[in-house]
């Protein structure tokens, strides 16, 4: 029995013995006014008195009855406010019911629109997730199929691996260079139109069936086997100005222009003699000028008079060519004739 209960008996107990008790007074009453009356009728010795002239006959029972009636009344709207309080007490707990029902009827609203909220953020991130997927595999194509269109062009030694490093740039800068464009190792929409079109060979100087032909106007570098063109590539030759060697010479960055031989190579890295930096599988030309790998090959003249081409096409270039093949340099700014 929970403790409202409880209170709601004893309340109930409580206005049910003070109407008995109200009830009781009164029977007592008239009671005693009967006895009272039945032993003055009964005593013969005692002579009931006349009533007097003009008084009503019966007051005493009226008043006794109307006494009853105020009792009774009294308890009807005792019993008729105890049942208003509870009717109130039972409105309140209805309504306090009603109240919770409602808060939990929101609390579950509110979770489950947490729960699609949760749920339409993880489904749009997976959709995004998937989209950005297919982007980079479409892009991954795109650049496969571009190294192969450049590999069949003869701009690209590598190999059709999906991945823009440097000797693929490179050979995006070479074609571009060669083709008129912003030379920039992009694949933007002009080179991709280019590669798809019907692109212009190389214009080659001539000279000897199998040479190297450095064209430093383009800066690019080709390779001529019985007087076929096998590939081109980027180079970047002098940049110009002057430069101070490690012994304090001051030289010129410049390239020389004409026709030499290969004569010596060193394989891997090599330390320029004039404490400049380091060359990659470099073939000396004339003196130290060399044609060798570097890490960079931008799109303009930057060496310090080096042809200077990627650093995988400087090894696959000095594994393909052996001393003694001819060397043909011409064009360009920065450059001199020894």
């Amino acid at each position: 029995m929970s403790s409202g209960d409880a209170g709601g008996d004893m309340q109930d107990g409580t206005g049910v013995r003070r109407r008995w008790m109200v009830v009781a007074g009164a029977v007592a009453a008239v009671t005693v006014i009967a006895t009272a009356a039945v032993v003055l009728q009964g005593g013969g010795d005692v002579a009931a008195e006349p009533a007097a002239a003009g008084a009503p006959s019966g007051t005493s029972s009226d008043a006794e009855a109307e006494r009853l009636a105020e009792a009774e009344r009294l308890v009807a709207e005792e019993a008729e406010a105890e049942r208003l309080a509870a009717e109130e007490a039972a409105a309140a707990a209805a309504a306090a019911e009603e109240a919770a029902r409602l808060a939990a009827e929101a609390e579950e609203a509110e979770r489950l629109a947490e729960e699609e909220r949760i749920a339409e953020e993880a489904r749009l991130a997976e959709e995004a997730a998937r989209e950005a997927e297919r982007a980079a595999a479409a892009k991954k194509q795109e650049l496969v199929d571009a190294q192969e269109r450049l590999i069949e062009l003869g701009y690209l030694v590598g190999s059709a691996d999906g991945a823009l490093g440097q000797q693929t740039a490179s050979a995006l800068m070479a074609f571009q260079a060669v083709q008129g464009l912003s030379v920039d190792g992009a694949l933007g929409p002009q080179t991709l139109a280019a590669l798809d079109g019907s692109p212009k060979e190389p214009t080659l100087r001539g000279g000897p069936s199998t040479r190297i032909e450095v064209d430093m106007d383009l800066q690019v570098l080709h390779l001529v086997e019985g007087d076929r063109r096998v590939t081109t590539m980027k180079a970047s030759t002098g940049r110009g100005g002057t430069f101070e060697s490690q012994d304090g010479q001051v030289l010129r960055a410049e390239t020389p222009i004409g026709t030499f031989t290969i004569g010596r190579r060193i394989a891997g890295e090599k330390p320029s003699s004039y404490g400049i930096g380091s060359m990659w599988d470099p073939m000396y030309f004339y003196g130290p000028w060399a044609i060798h790998g570097s890490p960079n090959v931008p799109a303009g003249p930057a060496s310090s008079g080096c042809v200077r081409i990627a650093m995988a096409d400087g090894r696959w270039l000095f594994q393909r060519v052996p001393n003694g093949t001819q060397v043909v340099l011409y064009g360009g700014t920065h450059v001199f004739t020894p």
